[in-house]
């Protein structure tokens, strides 16, 4: 059997774009003969107004791509976030359930969290009107 060949990804849970391609990426290793290693990159984000004009430009365009990709798998809601959280022990805890073993358990489980979340609070602001 052929030696599968290593592809490199890097992630930072607080991307959006990281977790539109997870799931894709987690199906990659049985469609072709890879391994996948998933290496953490913590992200430093600048808030809104820290950033030129030409790098809000660029957040603005990449968020509707962002959400047009979303949209094409289902449309559920990509948002940029009201505050940019350190995720250093999130991905510290990626690190660990990767020689664990569980590393796409551990990937999906906040994903499901706040997908359930939001649809919640969702339903009540909706229900408050």
């Amino acid at each position: 059997m052929a030696e599968r060949e290593q592809v490199k990804l890097y992630f930072d849970y607080k991307s959006p774009f990281a977790y539109l391609a997870m799931a894709p990426a987690f199906a990659l290793p049985g469609r072709f003969q890879i391994e996948l290693r998933w290496i953490p990159y913590l992200l430093r984000i600048k808030g809104k107004g820290e950033r030129s004009l030409y790098s809000e430009w660029k957040v603005k365009y990449s968020y509707l791509d962002a959400r047009r990709v979303a949209n094409q798998r289902g449309g559920f809601p990509i948002r940029g976030p009201r505050k940019v959280y350190d995720s250093t022990s999130a991905l510290i805890g990626g690190l660990f359930a990767q020689r664990g073993g569980f590393f796409p358990e551990y990937t999906e489980a906040p994903s499901r969290a706040s997908s359930s979340t939001g649809s919640r609070s969702t339903t009540r602001r909706r229900s408050a009107s």
